[in-house]
């Protein structure tokens, strides 16, 4: 065999520890038989999967494949195939026993297992303290990102919560984790204080990141406990793959003497809850000096979406995803649907959304014994029904995600269908997509008022420059006066016009917007139904279709005569060339 590439940094083992939830009245004590007396698991790289237990969640299982190598496609392949066997014999196992094998946070109308919520967890191998150090501070640097991507809502037959981690957001004994600056006893020592002092407890195992790493493992390791358990194989996988690629960058940056930066704690924290509330929907707090190339001392914080960070830290480790050789197809689970959302739509950006799809599609899919059986078949477990999802939405956009990113994987310059960029070397800078849209709008309503087909033709253009779905954002930076002038030209006239509580008539909007080009939702609630209104206003973003854009043009709490109110305005617009 020849050597065709040789890599400093290359791929270490990881192990991977899948979970289920059994439902049934006697789940804990299934569980523990089938501790005792698994099913035939199949081979990982010549080693048995194994069946795993906690006490502390009953009715939890996990399938473990021990340290396993992730260093090219195929080895990959065997893993995930392994993984998807062993899922089909195990819920075929507890279907015999009386139980129903469901995914984590799976929620049913019999009695509900304690360990319900149960996390993925993962261990990845490091060889010496300075890459425990460095592999810690990276996925702590990351975490709220890695939250973001991997949580999972509540979900089963009776709904689906939209966003977040529920799991996280229960959980009292999962810790945001600390900077470690190094090894060191007195070190260690100091942040098993600050825990004490500020969380009550003194465990590093109970941070989202452990830098002690799992016993069982048989290796040198850092464990990961902050991805929640996932219904199919994919996207595991492709978990797992976003791990071994940051482990490899911090075995370079070992290599080459550098150091992370020390993100401030409140930060980290802050969008970690972010994360656990939101999801990819969440708002970042972002700090100058946080480790960032480019970072300028001093310089104010900002904010950035969440899903455009998770979407720059694919960008940053494709160095490391060519030399592991990952090919497009392994990161489309968590790619597919995050790259351009915003400007196009609609968009599956995981499994949480992919239940939503479900739910309103093909709900029967939800329900216990179909979810069983599905998972009992090891071909549906390893199809990527993500991809799928946004392919029947969106074949285009979707193809061209595809493309993109399998010549990036690549090393290739991928092919732009785009107009050459303008000379850089004009001294006027390019203005970002809000600031074009607010000069246009004025210009356009200098003397008369637009037409819908104006206002609906400056829109899409925002959108195609790669502007933001919540335009409130931009708004809110600028005077008073101008936000609300320009507010007022982008209000349709009262026919376009919806007024909703809690529940907005989407296919009414929908229907007005092909009609006059634009529709507007005004939603006025008391604050204590906002969570409620919030949940619908995002149920129609995701099933807001193709040919229209989805826009929030303000977002306000005030005090009404009866006390506090929530209201927020949603504009509905026909993408250009695409009325009916």
């Amino acid at each position: 065999m020849a050597l065709t590439q040789l890599y400093r940094d290359a791929s270490l083992r990881q192990r991977i520890s899948k979970t289920y939830v059994i439902l049934g009245r006697q789940a804990a004590q299934i569980a523990e038989r089938l501790a005792t007396s698994p099913p035939p698991l199949p081979l990982v790289e010549g080693r048995p999967c194994t069946l795993l237990t906690d006490k502390n969640l009953p009715g939890a299982v996990w399938i473990d494949t021990g340290p396993v190598w992730l260093f090219g496609p195929a080895v990959r392949a065997r893993v995930a195939s392994a993984l998807g066997t062993a899922v089909s014999r195990l819920a075929k196992r507890v279907a015999e026993l009386g139980g129903t094998l469901v995914p984590a946070a799976y929620v049913a109308e019999e009695e509900q297992p304690k360990g319900w919520l149960s996390p993925d967890l993962h261990a990845v191998e490091v060889l010496t303290d300075m890459q425990r150090e460095l592999v810690t501070n990276l996925l702590r640097q990351h975490s709220p990102s890695l939250i973001a991507l991997s949580g999972r809502a509540a979900h089963g037959p009776r709904g689906v919560d939209p966003q977040g981690s529920r799991r996280l957001a229960d959980s009292s004994n999962q810790l945001t984790t600390r900077y470690i600056t190094s090894f060191s006893q007195a070190h260690l020592s100091r942040v098993q204080e600050n825990l004490r002092r500020f969380e009550g407890v003194s465990d590093l195992a109970l941070m989202d990141v452990n830098p002690l790493g799992d016993s069982r493992t048989g290796l040198r390791n850092v464990s990961v406990s902050l991805f929640d358990g996932q219904t199919l194989i994919g996207t595991t996988m492709a978990h797992a793959i976003l791990l071994q690629a940051i482990s490899m960058r911090a075995r370079a940056m070992e290599r080459m003497g550098r150091r992370v930066g020390a993100i401030p704690h409140r930060i980290v924290d802050l969008n970690r809850s972010r994360a656990i509330a939101s999801g990819l929907s969440a708002t970042f707090l972002v700090e100058a000096g946080d480790g960032r190339p480019g970072g300028k001392a001093g310089r104010s914080p900002g904010e950035r979406q969440a899903g455009g960070e998770a979407l720059k830290l694919f960008t940053q480790l494709i160095p490391e995803f060519r030399a592991l050789d990952v090919h497009y197809a392994e990161l489309s689970p968590l790619l597919s649907g995050l790259v351009g959302y915003g400007s196009r739509r609609p968009a599956v950006r995981g499994e949480n959304d992919l239940m939503l799809v479900w739910r309103r599609k093909t709900s029967h899919r939800l329900e216990p014994k179909e979810m069983g059986r599905l998972l009992s078949d090891p071909a549906w477990l390893t199809t990527d029904h993500v991809s799928a999802a946004n392919h029947q939405a969106a074949p285009g956009p979707t193809a061209l995600v595809a493309a993109e990113w399998t010549a990036r994987l690549a090393g290739e310059k991928p092919t732009q269908d785009r107009p050459p960029k303008k000379d850089s070397s004009s001294p006027r800078k390019t203005a970002d997509p809000a600031t074009e849209l607010f000069n246009a709008l004025e210009k356009a309503a200098a003397d008369r008022e637009p037409a819908p087909s104006e206002l609906a033709a400056l829109l899409d253009g925002y959108f195609s420059r790669g502007g933001d779905y919540n335009l409130n954002r931009a708004m809110q930076k600028l005077d008073g006066e101008r936000a609300k002038t320009l507010r007022r030209i982008l209000r349709p006239n009262r026919e376009s016009t919806v007024r909703a509580a809690v529940a907005a008539p989407w296919d009414r909007l929908f229907g007005i917007a092909r009609k006059r080009q634009i529709a507007l939702l005004v939603s006025d609630v008391p604050a204590a139904d906002a969570d409620a209104a919030q949940s619908s206003i995002q149920e129609g973003r995701r099933s807001c279709p193709g040919d229209l854009r989805f826009l929030l043009l303000s977002s306000a709490r005030y005090r009404g005569d009866g006390g506090g109110r929530a209201t927020c305005e949603i504009l509905i617009v026909q993408r250009e060339g695409r009325q009916e």
